[in-house]
């Protein structure tokens, strides 16, 4: 299992548009917006990408006042053609 340069869940992939720029590697960083309103417009950086096992990083909505929130994801394989994904959600303090 590879990890692309841009990924997106459900709800993104429905907007009317989806623009991304990300650098999917441990210390790089990604941005995306999607449809027209800014308040849609998400960002942050990668702590750790393991090729086909985890990926750890933070992301805040733009203009949004509360902390960034770190995001873990690991990846599993089940059997060929089949994964799970687990994913944790942790609210930095400040």
């Amino acid at each position: 299992m590879s990890i692309p340069n841009c990924w997106s869940v459900g709800w993104a992939r429905a907007a009317p548009r989806f623009i991304c720029n990300a650098s999917t590697r441990t210390g790089g960083a990604f941005r995306y917006h999607v449809g027209d309103d800014p308040a849609y417009t998400c960002f942050g950086s990668y702590h750790r990408v393991t090729e086909s096992a985890r990926i750890a990083h933070t992301w805040e909505m733009l203009g949004d006042p509360r902390r960034p929130t770190l995001e873990t994801l690991n990846f599993s394989d089940l059997r060929p053609g089949h994964s799970r994904l687990d994913d944790l959600l942790t609210q930095l303090r400040p």
